[in-house]
């Protein structure tokens, strides 16, 4: 199974079909003289900004070494210097905005290590770069209803279904290619949020076919978003705030607009890092305020459906910083915090 990277040239959307003609005239020979050899895959539809080339290569290794290969090329350099001034659509080194990365690779065995001392039987299977996955940092993992896992990570959202891995970001129509967070709703669709160790830019909902983001314009608390889940009665909730990130609380959707609540509403911090609903079908939130400011309100709060309860270390829990939680198969819920006393 062939490794494919796609190269993506951002161009506005009236002048893809003149680009399309530069590409092939002035981009394609240098791409070929670097021996990138392009697929008869045309791959899936990207947004209306993206013109797009799949590009076959043996390892997904060899996809960094050409992209920095192409980076060193002056006549590559300059020529994307200047379409950068004829079309408008340049990154920060003030060449055509564009990218080089893995789109689909073959995931194989990964590499195996023999469970340690302690551990009864079994190996540690191990995925990186060499393996096709286009960031090793993961932020969260998903597995739908398809058997599919769905992996969070700084480069988009990696899908892998036992045998491949493919790739989906920006280029897709996925609002921001810093994921920390997914869900899949009642109705089969992926939710994922953006931002946490920096600014995001909302929620995207996947059908499958297509990418729809909601952002603080459609009523979403903020654009920075890193849990989600969704409750018994399909309403869905976005905790907002980052590590270095300020929150604005959690908001609540219903499929029909979103209603958000803060710690004037009762809520222990803005900055929410974790949701789960109990047995009897109450939410609740862990908060972490402790970046910003020793004013800063922090604590685990659990809410009715009319009122929000804080819990705080007056109380017994060992942190007001509360990072996870987790409501077991007993009823019994688990709160992991950071920041503990001794």
């Amino acid at each position: 199974m062939t490794t494919l990277a796609r190269l993506s040239l951002w161009v506005p959307a009236a002048q893809l079909d003149a680009f399309e003609a530069v590409f092939e005239r002035q981009l394609a020979p240098i791409l070929q003289r670097h021996g990138l050899v392009e697929s008869s895959e045309r791959g899936r539809a990207t947004v209306d900004t993206v013109f797009s080339r799949l590009f076959a290569f043996d390892k997904p290794i060899q996809i960094a070494a050409a992209g920095q290969a192409l980076e060193q090329d002056s006549a590559w350099q300059e020529l994307l210097q200047g379409l950068g001034a004829r079309f408008g659509t340049t990154g920060e080194d003030s060449t055509l905005r564009h990218s080089l990365s893995v789109y689909a690779a073959p995931a194989g065995s990964g590499r195996t290590v023999e469970a340690s001392a302690g551990i009864q039987q079994g190996l540690w299977q191990s995925f990186g770069i060499r393996e096709g996955l286009a960031s090793t940092i993961v932020f969260d993992i998903l597995q739908d209803r398809d058997g599919y896992l769905w992996l969070a990570t700084f480069k988009g959202v990696i899908r892998y279904d036992g045998a491949l891995f493919t790739s989906f970001t920006t280029e897709d129509g996925l609002t921001d290619n810093t994921v920390t967070a997914i869900v899949e709703d009642r109705q089969g669709c992926l939710w994922f949020g953006t931002g946490g160790p920096v600014e995001g830019r909302g929620v995207s909902r996947y059908d499958g076919q297509e990418f729809i983001t909601f952002t603080t314009e459609d009523g979403l608390a903020a654009n920075t978003v890193t849990a989600i889940v969704e409750d018994r009665q399909g309403c869905l909730w976005f905790g907002t705030g980052g590590f270095y990130v300020e929150g604005r609380g959690v908001s609540r959707y219903d499929g029909n607009e979103f209603e958000t609540f803060t710690v004037q509403d009762g809520l222990a911090g803005n900055a929410v890092f974790s949701m789960a609903e109990d047995r009897q079908g109450d939410m609740w939130f862990g908060t972490w305020e402790a970046a910003f400011g020793p004013g800063a309100i922090s604590g685990l709060s659990r809410y009715d459906g009319e009122k929000f309860t804080t819990y705080t270390t007056e109380n017994g829990l060992p942190s007001n910083a509360v990072r996870s939680i987790l409501a077991d198969a007993e009823g019994r819920l688990w709160f992991g915090t950071v920041l503990a006393r001794s």
